[in-house]
């Protein structure tokens, strides 16, 4: 686990409980040692004391802040004990840059887009995405989904929470849920389907990749959206495989 978190992180104090505190019990962790914590909102790591630690829950207090850049090249071990100062030096940062300026990347943000599946099927795979690097999730309703199928938005959550916690990512994965096919592809004219005798891959930079359910895409859908790409490969692919697999050859 890269860090804890809480979503009251940047208070002055705050207290750990539940499965972070079973967490921390676990790596025998001890009052006065420092522990980083955050609330993957506003771009900051929280470096906390600990002051007390009860039966069920333990008490930190902050020492200091600082942002944190996600895609930074270095591989960084931070000692969180030293001075701000120093470990600003270290990461190559200003203690009064705001976090949006350290987090900008090179890239633009990666949107995909995926038809409905079973709720099972995505969360097995939000970890995967979330560890790549997208951005937005877009969820559509698509003629092959379920019609039937119904997401659980606060579990979704917690599965990101904790992919950011064990591979240091700084924000969450957004979800959006489109409800009508039309309705999405009239949000954006940059859609493109992955399917059978697609362009390569390469060729797909400002596009939004949509991944269809099992099953693929129905004549209808793919009359309404003329370009497409295709992955190497001559196998047929799970949807969750195909999605993992385009996310895969875009980011890393």
């Amino acid at each position: 686990m890269k860090f804890f978190y809480n979503q009251s992180a940047g208070s002055d104090f705050i207290e750990l409980c539940g499965d972070a505190f079973l967490h921390l019990k676990a790596r025998r962790i001890k009052v006065g040692e420092r522990i980083d914590v955050r609330n993957l909102r506003d771009g900051y790591n929280y470096i906390y004391e600990i002051t007390q630690i009860s039966r069920r829950e333990a008490n930190l207090s902050l020492v200091f802040k600082h942002s944190v850049a996600e895609n930074s090249k270095a591989n960084l071990r931070t000692n969180f004990n030293t001075q701000p100062e120093t470990m600003a030096q270290n990461l190559d940062i200003s203690l009064n840059q705001i976090p949006a300026q350290i987090l900008t990347s090179n890239r633009d943000n990666f949107e995909i887009a995926w038809a409905c599946v079973e709720s099972s099927v995505i969360e097995k795979t939000l970890p995967s995405l979330n560890e790549m690097g997208v951005d937005v999730l877009h969820l559509v309703y698509c003629d092959f989904s379920q019609k039937n199928v119904r997401y659980d938005m606060d579990r979704f959550e917690r599965i990101l929470i904790g992919s950011c916690e064990q591979c240091g990512r700084n924000s969450l994965m957004k979800i959006e849920i489109w409800q009508k096919f039309d309705d999405f592809i009239a949000k954006f004219d940059n859609v493109a389907l992955i399917d059978f005798g697609g362009e390569n891959l390469e060729k797909s930079e400002d596009k939004i990749l949509f991944i269809g359910a099992e099953g693929g895409f129905s004549q209808h859908e793919r009359a309404k959206i003329k370009r497409k790409f295709g992955l190497n490969s001559p196998n047929i692919l799970r949807s969750n495989t195909a999605i993992i697999s385009v996310c895969a050859k875009k980011l890393l």
